[in-house]
């Protein structure tokens, strides 16, 4: 799984962010030479018109899809997120056994248990959920697994719908630092 999702939508935005400025500096140019009065108005509707409409249109679509892409990044990673959290057989360990016995656990076996399976989500998970049936305290470990991710997407969502509105401006690439936590 793609644990640098945040700089994966980071970069994906910047760089699509580059081609959105550039056509907005060419309506810019085509806006002037509309405005100028040198041009017969023949010229301005017949060009500059119909180049200006596509230009807006190009540039409208080109910031759909880079906030389009961005949303699917993040949608991967929640899929790739909910996958890692599924318990595996394979990584069963034979402390299974002792919660399967009977046998009553105290805080310093499930304690041993979560240092023996450290890194291991599929037992971390069992032996956690065993804990919490059977009323154990486990100090202070919790599994957070996709809840985390859940989190850092939740974030991303947030800042492609607010840079959405900044996408197609002059100064998009300072809001997407911004957005980002990121100092210039």
């Amino acid at each position: 799984m793609d644990n640098n999702i945040i700089e994966t939508v980071y970069n994906n935005l910047d760089a699509k962010t580059d081609d959105i400025i550039g056509m907005g500096v060419q309506c810019k140019e085509l806006d002037k030479k509309i405005s100028s009065g040198r041009y017969s108005q023949k010229t301005i509707d017949n060009e500059f018109k119909p180049k200006l409409d596509e230009l807006r249109k190009n540039q409208r679509k080109a910031c759909d899809d880079a906030l389009n892409e961005a949303r699917e990044l993040v949608a991967q990673y929640r899929a790739d997120a909910a996958d890692e959290d599924k318990l595996n057989p394979a990584e069963l360990t034979d402390d299974v056994k002792l919660m399967q016995s009977g046998i009553i656990l105290k805080p310093r076996d499930i304690e041993g248990m979560l240092k023996r399976n450290e890194g291991n989500k599929t037992m971390t998970q069992i032996i956690l959920r065993y804990a919490e049936e059977n009323k154990i305290d486990t100090g202070h470990v919790h599994y957070r697994g996709a809840h985390e991710y859940e989190e850092t997407a939740r974030g991303l969502d947030q800042i492609i719908h607010y840079y959405g509105r900044w996408i197609d401006k002059p100064n998009s690439k300072q809001m997407l630092k911004k957005f980002f936590g990121i100092d210039e």
